[in-house]
């Protein structure tokens, strides 16, 4: 493996993990939110350990950045971190989002001892996580309307979060066995995850628009055709999702019917996380124009 694809593969990893910490603490926040009531016994510790986790992942992928920099020629050195995080374009976004990481850290800590205010502060970690996630990628890299590009990605991570997060919380910590329980969650996440999915739809089109030149662009370049692979996965993951919605949910009494949601909500989990895969690879081209 040459060292331009070894760098390329450790910041794709690191985004992967970047990503789907972001999408369980803000799912953390949408159970909490959506699905008042139930006990979720382990969910805060959850969060926490998300958090570290994504603390972990900026750091690696500031490491792969400043390898992809330096480290291909020479060992990576602190200095050469420094001024990776300190003296270029991507500095001021590496440190947004490292600061939302630790103030992530903080706030979920904190609510150990504040039991009654982790909705609140479980929210307002995700929320700084999502608006911060678009610093140092396609968003801010082009000219133009910077600030529609970030806005259109600020609005396709919470929608991933609020959806994939919060069913992945429903499904890790409403435990098998109480069906009355299960289907109450199921019927409180509904209404969440239907209007995540219509901003995840609409954001991910806009931004689409403002990344592509012409509907042409989807298969004659590697960013495009790296987008189509992203869509098919996002569509039998939606297809799974609208079954659940129109199909199980009907019935979700019904013993039966609680199996058959818990393996099609497995089935969607697993989808969306190779989604987030190729969505850390899809990241790092450049786009069309470029």
């Amino acid at each position: 493996m040459s060292p331009e694809t070894l760098a390329s593969v450790y910041a794709a990893v690191g985004r992967w993990f970047w990503y789907v910490s972001i999408v369980a603490i803000g799912g953390a926040a949408g159970f909490r939110v959506a699905i008042r009531g139930q006990v979720a016994r382990g969910l805060h510790r959850f969060s926490l350990a998300a958090a570290i986790v994504l603390s972990a992942a900026v750091m690696w992928r500031l490491y792969a950045q400043t390898y992809s920099i330096f480290g291909i020629d020479e060992s990576v050195t602190w200095e050469y971190v420094r001024i990776v995080a300190f003296d270029t374009a991507w500095g001021t976004g590496w440190r947004w989002q490292m600061a939302a990481a630790i103030l992530t850290v903080a706030l979920l800590a904190t609510s150990f001892y504040l039991p009654r205010a982790r909705t609140a502060l479980t929210g307002a970690a995700a929320l700084a996580l999502v608006v911060t996630a678009p610093l140092t990628g396609h968003a801010v890299s082009g000219e133009g309307m910077v600030w529609l590009s970030v806005i259109l990605q600020i609005a396709h991570m919470a929608g991933a979060s609020l959806w994939v997060g919060t069913l992945l919380a429903v499904m890790l910590f409403v435990r098998p066995g109480n069906d009355s329980v299960f289907a109450a969650a199921v019927r409180a996440f509904s209404p969440l995850a239907v209007g995540a999915v219509s901003v995840l739809v609409g954001s991910g089109v806009l931004t689409a628009i403002v990344y592509l030149d012409s509907i042409s662009d989807l298969w004659t370049g590697i960013y495009g055709r790296i987008l189509v692979l992203k869509l098919l996965l996002f569509g039998v993951v939606a297809g799974l999702g609208a079954y659940n919605w129109r199909r199980l949910k009907p019935t979700i009494d019904q013993p039966k019917t609680v199996v058959l949601l818990r393996r099609s909500a497995r089935t969607e989990l697993i989808i969306g996380g190779v989604t987030l895969a190729v969505t850390a690879v899809l990241v790092a081209l450049p786009l069309v124009h470029e």
